[in-house]
């Protein structure tokens, strides 16, 4: 009947939002044929060791994969493809969560069933949309300003605790030591005066694009940001100041 819809619950669960960026990333690089990308992403996600070498996985991704970019898009399984993808990085100590594994059975049933009731039905041609909303919620500019509202009061807290504790550790007294160790730290000392002298004007430049940024906070109506503004510019520019002390 038209107005009839039967839903299935014998499968339930719900992805965090980390995961379904991931995934979306991982599918959106499937179809730029980005493999390269795809191993990277599995590294990113904490799916493989960190230590995997990037370089073998793009390949045994790539064997996996490029078969599937042969065929006419309706024709390719998102269920079939993680499957394979996951047996593979099994050789890649593959870290899968339980809810990947529902996931994953949930695409194959749905893309079964779904066929069965129409041949020509393309999963990407309905789910595209759904991955570029995932992508623009997280990294669109308004989710950039919410993460800005979010953990502005604490980067505001860490930044006027930085001038007492460069103070306490330039003030810290140091034990006398033997005079071949007094040598050693202080040709060390040198090396890393001559450094601090070559990265002055990088050090400086990223000051001045603290105090910048806080400058456009500043224009940010709400109020949150209004009250953390004065505190931002005074911190940032004793910051600053101390950065220029110490490589001064």
């Amino acid at each position: 009947h038209p107005q009839t819809f039967l839903l299935d619950f014998g499968i339930c669960g719900s992805l965090p939002k980390g995961h379904r960026v991931d995934l979306a990333n991982n599918f959106m690089a499937f179809f730029k044929q980005d493999y390269r990308r795809i191993a990277e992403l599995h590294v990113e996600a904490g799916w493989v060791p960190a230590d995997t070498n990037v370089e073998d996985l793009e390949a045994a991704t790539r064997t996996i994969c490029e078969p599937y970019m042969a065929k006419p898009i309706e024709e390719i399984s998102f269920g079939e493809v993680m499957l394979k993808t996951f047996q593979m990085a099994k050789r890649f100590k593959l870290i899968i969560q339980p809810e990947l594994i529902l996931l994953q059975k949930t695409l194959l049933n749905i893309e079964g069933l779904g066929r069965q009731l129409y041949p020509q039905l393309d999963i990407w041609q309905i789910s595209e949309p759904i991955l570029r909303d995932i992508m623009r919620d997280h990294y669109g500019p308004q989710q950039s300003i919410d993460k800005l509202k979010t953990n502005l009061p604490k980067w505001i807290e860490h930044l006027t605790e930085s001038p007492g504790m460069l103070h306490q550790l330039l003030s810290q007294q140091v034990k006398p030591l033997p005079r071949h160790l007094k040598l050693a730290q202080l040709h060390e000392e040198q090396q890393i005066n001559k450094e601090l002298q070559k990265n002055r004007h990088s050090i400086l430049a990223m000051g001045g694009s603290i105090a910048t940024a806080f400058l456009h906070v500043m224009d940010e109506p709400s109020s949150l940001l209004e009250w953390t503004s004065n505190s931002a510019m005074i911190a940032g520019g004793i910051t600053l100041l101390l950065f220029w002390k110490v490589v001064k």
